[in-house]
């Protein structure tokens, strides 16, 4: 494997550093994540990516999926986010494994713990969860 040098900026460390986690590679930071992840939804709020990386367990699918809002959205301080997701391709369910939301300034925002609960299955619901589980579970 070639080595490679990279100039990573304070932001970009921060989203590195905090998303390291034993059983998942980190992702990269957002710009690297819109350039070289593909881009599988986009509505007026957000632009959503998903990890190429993929780990199927049985009828399970898991990988990152990031949602960076549009510039419009960051100036008021939405964050982007950062979910490692659990898809259950029959059940059609999600579950949260991980999840980091980061500033415009590239500081960290805490989750909404109350409304979040990790590593637990729920319905998936919105247009973007229901786009990504159609694609990453239609070869199961």
């Amino acid at each position: 494997m070639a080595k490679r040098n990279f100039l990573v900026t304070g932001a970009a460390m921060a989203a590195v550093v905090v998303m390291t986690s034993a059983h998942a590679k980190p992702p990269p930071p957002p710009a690297e994540v819109a350039t070289r992840w593909k881009s599988y939804f986009a509505d007026s709020s957000y632009s959503y990516y998903r990890d190429p990386a993929i780990t199927r367990d049985g009828t399970n699918v898991s990988l990152w999926k990031v949602s960076i809002p549009t510039p419009s959205m960051s100036k008021l301080g939405v964050p982007t986010s950062y979910e490692r997701v659990t898809y259950d391709c029959v059940g059609k369910r999600k579950k949260i494994m991980e999840m980091k939301r980061f500033k415009a300034d590239g500081s960290i925002q805490p989750p909404p713990e109350k409304d979040v609960k990790l590593d637990s299955w729920f319905p998936t619901l919105s247009a973007s969860d229901t786009l990504l589980l159609r694609e990453v579970c239609s070869s199961i």
